[in-house]
């Protein structure tokens, strides 16, 4: 009690001399930005979002001291859209894919959480992403739910978290957070709960690689964007800590008695999920491969030629890859030339000049099935010798539109991926397909040796656009005599260069760039 006096005193005592805060706490400062020279944040690349705080005049007793009976916090957010999708002042985004707080501080109960140190780093696949200077003034003293669930959150999300956003959230985050009665969605809640009391925002859009600045009177604030070839690689290591954590954690398994199926399905998952390099691919692999407890041998037929070699023929493998495993998953050129046989990928499908004319048939033949209803007799007998009665299906796209791996009969594959059952029937169904070619590396040829890929489009019959994100890519395996296997994708840089070697155009119809 005489502590709380003695602060009181102090308090008359300050208003005494000083001026009282001002409803605008902070002078504002607009965002400084990266010449206009830098590039663009690309919808389909991946980028390091450096977050660097400083503190700026003294300590925050400037916000406790002040007589307003209110808490005052100051924080960053990246988003994906802002205010209702158009960049505007004192509006809050829709959503957010990464927070930073640099202070709550409160002059109704003079306490304050100062992170105006803080050293953040997130991972974001590129896209309309925006930086929003959030400023927000309420009631609630700094311990209060905003202020507790800020700091408490923020400080235990990981670098990958933004990467993964709109997956559930991660059992050890939740469990950490006690102050909201649901924590399935971070971000969602941080948002709801800036929006009591009064609120300051400026954001800054249509971002490029390079660092932004904002500063205010208490506190500076500096995002750093830089594209990244490869997490493996990158100088930030928390990033391969983290990829290394996320792949133990995810829900793709290695089947020792399945081997050849799972490995190709695990190689497909950790490249849906945006990681492209070879080598992280690899790390990735090598990660699952320890969670499955499989041996040397397994592991490196799980790999694969390409993979286990992109490891291999590193100098620092050791200090970049080994350190983070076990021992006995360690291997060398000797176990690689004792375990496998130098063989391209491709050649484990017939090349693409051989069944382009199969194909090419198989397209035509399921757009003339599923466009149609009755079926036409010449598409049914032109799938019934093309497709194996039984379709062993990788399905690597985020709403599981096939209903996942497995084994599927050939017609109930078809009317799943068509919805040709569905009661009552969507507006539009995936029932156009086009576009196919030879599969390249730039296209998965390293991941799943699948000579061929097209791409199927949700639309209506008589539509002549559809949008980027209602397309899927295809990729059979045939074998000697049918189509025995299936790869279903929604891997956007698959699909991206398909459509850009088409000029975005397949047969009547086109399809809008990504933005």
């Amino acid at each position: 009690m005489g502590h709380r006096f003695a602060k009181l005193l102090s308090l008359l005592s300050f208003l005494t001399v000083a001026t009282p805060v001002s409803a605008a706490w902070e002078d504002q400062v607009d965002w400084t930005w990266p010449s206009s020279k830098n590039p663009k944040v690309q919808s389909l690349g991946l980028y390091a979002v450096e977050v660097r705080c400083s503190p700026r005049g003294g300590s925050l007793e400037g916000v406790t001291n002040a007589w307003t009976g209110k808490t005052r916090s100051l924080l960053l957010l990246i988003t994906k859209s802002v205010g209702t999708g158009t960049p505007a002042v004192d509006k809050l985004p829709s959503d957010a894919v990464g927070a930073v707080q640099a202070y709550s501080a409160s002059s109704k109960d003079w306490t304050s959480y100062d992170y105006r140190h803080c050293k953040k780093d997130f991972l974001v696949a590129g896209s309309k992403l925006a930086l929003v200077a959030v400023k927000n003034e309420n009631d609630d003293p700094a311990g209060g739910p905003l202020g507790q669930f800020v700091s408490g959150l923020l400080g235990i999300v990981s670098p990958l978290f933004s990467f993964f956003t709109g997956q559930a959230l991660p059992t050890e985050i939740a469990s950490k957070i006690t102050n909201l009665q649901s924590a399935a969605d971070p971000f969602s809640k941080l948002l709801g709960a800036l929006k009591s009391g009064s609120t300051q925002t400026r954001p800054v859009d249509v971002l490029r690689t390079g660092t932004y600045s904002y500063v205010t009177d208490y506190a500076a604030v500096s995002v750093t964007i830089r594209s990244i070839e490869s997490i493996v690689l990158d100088r930030n290591p928390s990033f391969r800590d983290d990829l290394r954590a996320q792949v133990k954690a995810a829900p793709d398994k290695i089947d020792a008695t399945k081997l050849k199926q799972s490995c190709l399905a695990a190689r497909a998952g950790i490249s849906d999920l945006g990681f492209r390099s070879t080598i992280d691919i690899a790390y990735g692999m090598i990660a699952l491969a320890g969670k499955a407890g499989i041996n040397k041998g397994q592991m490196l037929d799980c790999l694969s030629y390409p993979y286990a070699m992109a490891i291999a023929g590193r100098r620092d493998q050791n200090s970049l890859i080994w350190k983070d495993f076990l021992a006995e998953q360690k291997f060398g050129q000797d176990d690689i030339d004792r375990y496998l046989l130098p063989v391209d990928p491709s050649s484990t499908q017939p090349k693409f000049r051989v069944i382009a004319s199969k194909v090419d048939d198989l397209v035509i033949s399921l757009a003339q099935y599923a466009r149609n209803n009755p079926h036409p007799q010449q598409a049914v007998d032109h799938l019934t010798t093309l497709l194996a009665e039984d379709i062993a299906v990788v399905d690597k796209t985020s709403d599981l539109v096939v209903g996942g791996n497995g084994s599927y009969k050939r017609f109930d594959l078809i009317k799943k991926l068509t919805a040709e059952n569905t009661q009552p029937p969507p507006e539009r169904r995936y029932i156009r397909f086009g576009c196919y070619e030879e599969a390249k590396d730039t296209t998965g040829l390293f991941i799943d040796g699948a000579s061929s890929i097209f791409l199927v489009f949700k639309a209506k019959n008589d539509d002549t656009t559809v949008s980027f994100e209602n397309v899927l890519a295809m990729k059979p395996g045939p074998d000697s005599k049918n189509i025995t296997g299936l790869i279903v994708s929604s891997d956007r840089s698959w699909i991206n260069k398909v459509l850009t070697n088409w000029n975005y155009v397949c047969g009547d119809f086109s399809i809008k760039r990504p933005t």
